[in-house]
């Protein structure tokens, strides 16, 4: 591989945080569910979770050991690839410290060298995941483990989804942060040109959150009006259930699922993300 002789552009992590976030809870939701549901086809036991306390610290320890996993998994990438991997703490967003794994030597690779750093944890997650769905004493740990992993992920799908519309820019990789190298020009022109696709996630990540701002208030309306009227109301998606308000001896009983209702407005965006983009773009 050659050495970097000039950068053009940079694709940072700290620029697109928002997106980011967003894309990593349904990337770890779609897991979870996937395992899950994987889980109730092939056992009696319908459920993941902890079975003992042991279990449960364990499970806790997996959660938080998920980032370090996953630029241990970087790291073995890089130097398969004949690079040089480096643990590096940069300042995420100019205030986080964050440790990283990037390529000390700042080698020039392409997009599918790019493509295997990338798609490294993703695998791996997977892997995890369908492991989890056998019933063991390390489900529920490999579970939070492979759902922390896969929603750190993100970044690596925005790096392969931006890149994408790049053929032939050759990338120098640090962790966070890629380098574009190449035709300055062209480069440029092209980044330009492929920014819709980008747009469209921005768009996407604000009515996910505002769908879920809505099911939530409307779950707090629910239970205001079934005081009123002793009447209950549930919300489902399928299988997955979003609310639930019902009338007991005394009272009620409620609940509010944070990633049935997540997913729910992670689906509705979809529709108004493309909508509401045509219209900016119609009225720019």
């Amino acid at each position: 591989m050659s050495r970097m002789v000039e950068m053009c552009g940079e694709l940072r992590a700290d620029k697109c945080f928002y997106e980011l976030f967003t894309i990593g809870i349904v990337f770890a939701l779609l897991l979870g569910y996937t395992a899950l549901g994987l889980r109730r086809a092939i056992s009696d036991i319908p459920s993941i979770g902890a079975d003992s306390v042991e279990e449960l610290v364990l499970a806790v320890t997996a959660l938080y050991a998920s980032f370090p996993v996953h630029e241990l998994l970087h790291g073995l990438t890089l130097a398969s690839l004949g690079l040089k991997p480096r643990v590096q703490v940069s300042r995420f967003g100019g205030y986080i410290p964050l440790p990283q794994v990037v390529d000390e030597s700042s080698s020039e690779i392409d997009y599918r060298s790019l493509a295997i750093i990338s798609l490294t944890p993703i695998i791996a997650s997977l892997i995890a995941a369908l492991a989890s769905a056998l019933p063991s004493p390390i489900d529920y740990p490999l579970l939070l483990l492979a759902m922390g992993n896969v929603a750190l992920s993100s970044w690596d799908a925005y790096l392969l989804f931006t890149v994408r519309k790049l053929p032939g820019v050759k990338l120098a990789y640090g962790g966070a942060s890629v380098q574009l190298l190449g035709d300055c020009d062209e480069i440029s022109r092209r980044l330009v040109s492929g920014l819709s696709g980008e747009r469209y996630v921005k768009h996407w990540a604000g009515w996910t959150w505002f769908y879920f701002t809505v099911l939530f208030v409307m779950f707090l309306l629910v239970e205001l009006g079934s005081i009123g009227f002793r009447e209950g109301f549930t919300l489902k998606l399928g299988p997955i259930l979003v609310f639930y308000v019902e009338p007991v001896r005394g009272g009620f009983k409620t609940g509010f699922n944070l990633p049935g209702a997540y997913g729910l407005a992670a689906i509705l965006a979809v529709p108004s993300a493309y909508a509401s983009k045509r219209i900016v773009e119609r009225l720019a």
